[in-house]
């Protein structure tokens, strides 16, 4: 284990880092700097009876097992934008994502798959219509799992850019 300590300024994003030891330099790894609590995943979160219990903003660390899904339930107000965010192929891991917002009948919302700019990785962003229970529900589209299909799921209101405007600029 390690600790890093970032300075106040740092921005919230995807960030590459090596460790220079006596031994010698490390791969090139990926973190993920976050302004959001942290929770890990429950074990048991593998349908929507037993879905974890979350409170907005958090972002969750987990890992996909195969065949199953993860099952987050939160509470959602009528006008609430909410925004989800899958960093996995992004920092790394195998998981290619495929994220679903459901309401309290398990119905259909929102999906997410392969996003433009952030390859397998997913996110949407969803104006709930009804106040009441609504889930979350992350799973490999392969049905894969496993140590290597971790991910982290960040969930709140955060500004998510989808396109860069203007396109071009002076050199």
């Amino acid at each position: 284990d390690c600790q890093l300590t970032l300075p106040r300024d740092a921005e919230v994003g995807i960030e590459a880092f090596r460790f220079v030891t006596t031994g010698g330099v490390s791969g090139l790894k990926m973190i993920m700097v976050d302004d959001l609590p942290t929770i890990a995943q429950a074990a048991s979160n593998h349908s929507l009876g037993d879905a974890q219990q979350i409170t907005l903003p958090v972002a969750i660390d987990g890992a996909c097992t195969a065949l199953q899904s993860d099952y987050y339930a939160l509470t959602g107000r009528v006008g609430q934008r909410l925004t989800v965010e899958v960093g996995a192929q992004r920092l790394g891991f195998a998981l290619d994502s495929v994220l679903r917002l459901l309401d309290a009948e398990g119905n259909e919302l929102a999906r997410s798959d392969d996003e433009p700019g952030i390859g397998g990785d997913s996110r949407l962003s969803h104006e709930i219509t009804a106040d009441g229970v609504c889930y979350l529900e992350l799973r490999d589209v392969s049905h894969q799992g496993g140590d290597n299909f971790q991910y982290r799921l960040r969930v709140g209101r955060f500004p998510l850019a989808t396109v860069v405007y203007p396109m071009g600029g002076q050199v």
